[in-house]
């Protein structure tokens, strides 16, 4: 199943199976790098293997989910008993156990309580003092994936993007609209069946909760009365709950409003120029990649000179400018130092203090989630609503 890395464009980044080489020497020759196709410029890469006069095998994936079962498969594998490890198995190749994956924060809880992973050593990281204290201490969890300000480090983030709110700009100039510009809008009744969302509970209620002033993290959702009422009316608004296809009705006119993830709709933005983007005022929600080490394996020096080296200053440009995400280490300046006319202008314009009131989707304990659980599945079926795609 697709997610909101699906959508991806080849535009400035490329794919990386070619990159998949025969090492230079030294203990490159067993680091394995597994990242998701198309998120990289190639000009980084080639860069680090001439820098290095090494190289690591890139070997790429096509989604998160793919890089997140091979996780689980290398930890099944582990538990394999060595006795058995010479029968064969026909039909089975077996991809060579990687130093280093990249992942999607939604994805580390599971894989710290999985036991997928292992904890970073920060050690070996001699930019990581540089990276912002926000999103180290997203980096921090306990081994269940919670958050701990005095846990271990489980992943070293290189770029981030943001949920945003994407509508037909001929859409409203025929109909003389004024456009969205806050999650409020969306309640507006003359977008009646005409917003498309993401079937997403954490997104929908965590938009709804930041409509009334709440966190997308609150921690009881009986603390707050008028959510459920919010919700329900929100429902008679929206045209249809998809992951995959949110912007395939904002283009046929069919909605004209959609909710999804910025690495999904910069490269709509560029491919159709009816489409404009909007940070909602009142904070949004943000989501990052970030590597991650494998558990079981051996911490590699070439791993941890790749996750520096796209900590430099020459390679967040490069993945700010020609990836649909921003550089951590660029958001720890107030100043920009990229053009406004980028693409990426919605998030370059989103600003410092939109970026304070928006928040990571943090981890939530059980209780929490069985609560998000329960109200999704009770407004989802209180209406006659459309069915998830």
């Amino acid at each position: 199943m697709l997610n909101r890395r699906s959508f991806l464009q080849a535009g400035g980044a490329i794919a990386l199976s070619t990159l998949t080489t025969s090492c230079r020497g030294g203990s490159a020759e067993t680091t394995q790098i597994y990242l998701l196709d198309r998120t990289l410029p190639l000009a980084l890469v080639r860069e680090f293997r001439n820098q290095r006069g090494i190289s690591p095998n890139f070997r790429r994936e096509t989604s998160l989910k793919a890089i997140a079962e091979l996780l689980e498969q290398w930890r099944s594998d582990k538990k394999m008993t060595n006795r058995w490890s010479w029968v064969p198995i026909i039909g089975r190749k077996a991809k060579p156990r990687g130093h280093l994956v990249s992942l999607g924060d939604a994805w580390l809880s599971e894989a710290i309580r999985e036991r997928w992973l292992q904890p970073i050593e920060t050690e070996m990281l001699t930019q990581w003092p540089q990276l912002p204290t926000r999103w180290q201490n997203l980096m921090r969890r306990n081994n269940q994936g919670q958050l701990d300000p005095n846990g271990p480090v489980w992943g070293a983030p290189y770029r981030w993007g943001l949920t945003l709110i994407v509508y037909n700009q001929q859409v409203f100039q025929e109909l003389g609209l004024a456009p969205p510009q806050d999650w409020a809008d969306l309640w507006r009744p003359e977008f009646q069946g005409r917003i498309a969302l993401v079937d997403q509970p954490r997104e929908v209620i965590g938009l709804t909760l930041k409509s009334l002033g709440q966190s997308y993290n609150t921690s009881d959702l009986k603390a707050v009365p008028d959510l459920e009422p919010r919700l329900l009316t929100l429902q008679k608004n929206v045209r249809s709950y998809s992951s995959q296809h949110y912007l395939q009705p904002l283009l046929l006119k069919d909605a004209w409003i959609a909710v999804g993830w910025s690495n999904d709709i910069l490269p709509a933005l560029r491919n159709y120029g009816q489409l404009r983007a909007v940070v909602p005022k009142s904070g949004t929600a943000l989501w990052v990649d970030l590597w991650a080490q494998p558990a079981a394996i051996a911490a590699s020096p070439i791993a941890a000179q790749w996750i520096d080296f796209c900590w430099q200053p020459h390679a967040i440009q490069r993945i700010s400018r020609f990836t649909d995400g921003l550089s951590p280490l660029l958001a720890a300046d107030n100043e920009i130092p990229l053009s406004q006319d980028n693409i990426q202008t919605p998030l370059l314009q989103s600003g410092t203090e939109i970026l304070t009131r928006s928040e990571f989707l943090e981890p939530l304990p059980s209780v929490t989630r069985k609560q998000y659980d329960t109200v999704w599945r009770r407004v989802r079926s209180a209406l006659s609503t459309p069915t998830p795609e």
